[in-house]
């Protein structure tokens, strides 16, 4: 049954039951006037009212019902529809904006609370920060809780992290247990009862000084769609699969003959009780990127190719023109993105960077929201433009004392001039369509 057939159930049952009061009211007269004056106005007109009122009640009631089947059926289609579109379009349905058109995805069973709790509220670069912060007494995870350090690589996680530990004195966790190890070769995970992770980060500066934090842990994680040498097969996301990459990592088992062994592993969503969302300006994201990659050439005495790629805006740009030809012919045939755009970019250098930059921050913000964590939007110049109060800032979020001098902040080169201005020109048109409306409030002053 659709709407149209809904409409006309409703106005034809409707009409019948004002047909049959109509009835009942013609033929009430000449039964009143052989009864008593009392008994006209208490006893005939009330039994005759009943009996109409159970014909009534009956008609809605068969009304309602067949309603509820239909508008079920309704949803029931739209719900597969959209299932079905997931799974073919990938992340075109979620992690791009598309058409100017802003996504929020909401979890049903906190939908009350999420109305309350849109992506546009900011205090104090806090989103989400009016749910209770109140301790789970059926926990089995005692403080500190987790708070995610959400961040596309190179956008100054490693900084942030290291500033924590000298101000606050507290050590820091990571989702990627091989990062660091204890005596014995090991991942040391948060909670004993949570082999999965997190793990501490600097599980060996514990006795030099260093303390656990009691309130909440600061805990790295890059989340998914990050892949910076893959096509739009592998990085495409949707909030499904992101959030799983959030809490994903890897464990370190080391036997008694040094023998260690990596575990791919997953914790709990419900162990994250805030995050801290680290923007940084495309440009200088994209191209540190690259830096990174430069780095690895020189750990692994790749010659070859630190000869075609050198570290300056020559070799970017080469290795930029590498990618982009790799991936050609798959981004040509994708569907996640709309040919217009993807036609539009073909030209700037490292494209495909700038659409994963775009749907891991759509998605990030989605994520948070579906999570409804308190989130601190920090972006990077921050340090720069006013270090102390952005320092102060975060600690309080995370509710850490300054307890020592902070570490110098260096500022990183600014890398713009590695594009073309028409370059810069394509990426913003681009970047401004594909973002969610969060998305681009937090990025557009990069293109100002």
């Amino acid at each position: 049954m659709n709407s149209s057939e809904v409409s006309k159930l409703l106005w034809s049952t409707s009409n019948g039951i004002r047909q049959t009061s109509s009835q009942q009211q013609q033929s009430s007269p000449s039964q009143h006037a052989s009864l008593p004056q009392q008994a006209t106005t208490t006893a005939t007109p009330h039994s005759g009212y009943i009996t109409l009122g159970y014909r009534h009640i009956a008609a809605l009631v068969t009304v309602a019902v067949l309603v509820g089947f239909a508008l079920a059926a309704e949803l029931n289609d739209s719900s597969s529809y959209n299932t079905n579109s997931e799974r073919s379009a990938g992340c075109s349905t979620f992690a791009f904006r598309g058409n100017n058109k802003d996504l929020i995805i909401r979890d049903n069973k906190n939908e009350n609370k999420n109305k309350n709790q849109g992506l546009s509220v900011f205090a104090n670069n806090v989103m989400n920060d009016d749910n209770d912060e109140d301790e789970d007494p059926e926990s089995s995870f005692p403080p500190p809780r987790i708070a995610w350090l959400m961040s596309f690589p190179n956008s100054g996680t490693s900084f942030t992290l290291k500033m924590i530990r000298h101000v606050s004195q507290r050590v820091t966790a990571s989702n990627y247990g091989e990062e660091n190890r204890d005596d014995y070769g090991n991942s040391v995970p948060v909670y004993p009862n949570s082999t999965d992770g997190p793990f501490w980060l600097e599980p060996k500066r514990i006795p030099k000084g260093y303390a656990f934090p009691t309130a909440f842990a600061l805990t790295k994680t890059h989340c998914g769609g990050r892949c910076e040498k893959c096509g739009p097969s592998n990085y495409i996301e949707n909030p499904h699969s992101f959030l799983i990459q959030c809490r994903s990592g890897k464990r370190v088992e080391t036997d008694k003959n040094g023998e260690r062994k990596y575990v791919d592993v997953q914790y709990d969503a419900n162990l994250v009780h805030k995050a801290v969302h680290l923007i940084r300006n495309p440009f200088d994201n994209i191209v540190s990127r690259f830096h990174l990659e430069y780095h690895g050439y020189m750990k692994r005495n790749e010659t070859q190719k630190q000869t075609l790629f050198p570290n300056s805006r020559e070799g970017f740009r080469n290795f930029c023109h590498y990618l982009d030809l790799k991936f050609q012919v798959e981004e040509k045939h994708s569907r996640f993105v709309e040919s217009h755009i993807m036609t539009a970019m073909q030209s700037v250098p490292c494209h495909g960077d700038f659409f994963r930059y775009v749907q891991w921050h759509n998605l990030a913000f989605v994520t948070t929201h579906d999570l409804i964590v308190p989130t601190y939007v920090l972006h990077y110049e921050n340090y720069e433009e006013n270090f102390n109060q952005t320092v102060a800032g975060l600690l309080n979020f995370l509710q850490l004392d300054w307890e020592n001098e902070a570490p110098e902040f260096i500022k990183g080169k600014e890398y713009s001039e590695y594009f073309t201005s028409e370059e810069q020109k394509v990426v913003r048109t681009a970047m401004e369509a594909l973002s969610s409306t969060t998305t681009w409030n937090n990025i557009h002053h990069y293109f100002d």
